[in-house]
């Protein structure tokens, strides 16, 4: 078993310029034999990633539909406030150990909280459907109410998929062999990749068929009757299969107190290795926030229709499951963290290739060759980016202790989504701010000065904290991240998991 070592040991001389050789001497030990998948365990994850796919359909929509159609009639700063409704699925952390050890014995552990999580989203959805298009309407003419009206229903809607995912989460570690677990976070990446298909490429598709211009030039917003409605039907529908569908099996898991479980929280966040993770993915964004998040928008400013970013996200779709899957089957040779650092810098190069595309754009609204100048650095950017974040989750599967999975996982994915979120309501504020001083048609505008400023920050960032640290990490025995909390029954079913977890890892 490898030993815990501190960051000035990673070299024999403590020199950090020497820790490729260090990172790839690691990545030979962690080279294995490929682990098969049974077929029990290929069944589970169809089942995983079809309710993956299902709660994310509204989350997607939120992630990525609702910023352009309200962009396409409010300010940045308009926008920014909408995103206050996705900080309950940032924090979902908090209550994961009420999800994590609150469940009626003959309801299942995960499905007591699924079920009623997809029939009240279901029903905000149906909510939705009747009222979200006048809201907007409201909103675009200056009813702060209206905007109120509009980020209370989501606020409900993040809640329940949170606590639906928070359970996949737990139920996916059960499901799959430690050998397998990485798989996880693939299928978890390709079922919302797919509700990204329907609830934006499709969605904007489909809707701009019937979405006119108005007088001073701004698309009028899709209506999402049909689409609220579908979705509301499908959580009922799923909520209903679950219920009467097999009972879930609860081998070896034992109902937690509370306060115990909370108690694990705690654990947890007592150990350092987890803090330095954190920060690293809070700095690790840094660089990429205003082209992931922005972007996009940039070209609903430049007079690119629904129709057009339903085109550009369509074909961006196999980049991003592409990289999914070619992630997953790296990892089973190398190191999850060392996959992230390969990809860390050409990542930051697309973020400034795309600065200069929107350029491009407005400075030649009408060029035949603005379809090709966006298309390779938004696909490659897709790629990249759904690379990573796979990496990150597999690297959390591979550390968090199976016996608390579901606690484990959201906290660590905690600081993944805060940053996200946090960075991209930062990132809008900032550039409607800019907006201001330096005018809204000019080249040079706010989105040009934070994404060059938050490019250039992220080098120094990367080169002198991100690399060692992931390093570092990387270092760490898989029973440093172990929770010592347990009583002695469940100490030694946990041991059994970890053991096998630990060989994998020396191996």
């Amino acid at each position: 078993m490898l030993e815990l070592r501190r960051l000035d040991q990673l070299t024999d001389h403590g020199d950090i310029d020497d820790s490729s050789d260090l990172s790839e001497r690691l990545d030979e030990q962690h080279t294995t034999i490929k682990p098969v998948l049974t077929f029990l365990e290929k069944k589970n994850l169809v089942f995983l990633c079809t309710i993956y796919f299902i709660h994310a359909i509204p989350l997607t929509f939120s992630w990525y539909t609702m910023p352009i159609i309200l962009r396409q009639q409010l300010s940045y700063s308009a926008v920014g406030t909408f995103l206050i409704s996705q900080y309950p699925y940032s924090w979902k952390a908090l209550w994961s150990p009420l999800v994590d050890g609150l469940h009626h014995p003959l309801i299942g552990r995960r499905k007591t909280w699924i079920v009623p999580s997809f029939v009240i989203g279901g029903a905000v959805l149906f909510w939705l459907a009747f009222t979200q298009d006048s809201l907007v309407m409201e909103v675009a003419n200056g009813s702060s109410l209206a905007m109120a009206w509009i980020v209370l229903p989501w606020l409900i809607i993040m809640f329940v998929c949170s606590n639906i995912r928070i359970a996949l989460d737990s139920w996916s570690i059960n499901l799959l062999s430690p050998p397998n677990v990485h798989w996880a976070s693939s299928i978890t990446n390709v079922g919302e990749t797919s509700a990204g298909l329907i609830s934006c490429n499709l969605f904007l598709g489909v809707t701009s068929l019937n979405s006119p211009i108005q007088e001073d030039g701004k698309t009028e917003p899709a209506s999402t009757f049909l689409f609220f409605g579908a979705s509301a039907t499908v959580f009922i529908a799923t909520a209903i299969l679950l219920m009467i569908g097999n009972r879930e099996s609860d081998k070896g898991q034992k109902r937690q107190s509370i306060r115990k479980v909370y108690n694990i929280i705690w654990e947890i966040l007592k150990l350092r290795h987890v803090w330095t993770l954190m920060l690293v993915h809070v700095a690790s964004m840094v660089g990429f926030i205003t082209n992931d998040t922005i972007t996009i928008l940039e070209l609903v400013k430049n007079h690119f229709s629904d129709l057009d970013l339903a085109i550009l996200a369509t074909a961006g779709l196999p980049f991003a499951i592409a990289g999914s899957f070619l992630v997953a089957n790296a990892m089973q040779t190398r190191h999850p963290l060392h996959v992230w650092r390969r990809m860390f810098p050409w990542r930051l190069i697309l973020a400034f290739i795309s600065q200069l595309t929107i350029l491009f754009v407005a400075r030649y609204p009408n060029s035949r060759f603005r379809w090709l100048v966006i298309l390779i650095p938004f696909c490659l950017s897709q790629l990249y980016g759904v690379a990573m974040w796979v990496a990150f989750v597999a690297f959390h599967a591979q550390v968090s202790d199976p016996q608390f999975g579901g606690v484990y996982m959201s906290v660590l994915a905690t600081t993944l989504n805060i940053r996200y979120d946090t960075l991209q309501f930062l990132s809008t504020k900032a550039i409607g701010m800019a907006d201001d001083m330096t005018g809204s048609t000019s080249l040079i505008d706010g989105y040009q000065i934070v994404n060059a400023t938050t490019v250039v920050l992220a080098v120094p960032i990367y080169w002198f904290f991100l690399r060692p640290a992931t390093l570092y990490l990387q270092t760490i025995d898989a029973s440093a991240w172990r929770i010592r909390s347990q009583e002695p029954a469940d100490g030694v079913a946990y041991e059994m998991v970890g053991n096998v977890l630990d060989d994998e890892h020396q191996s």
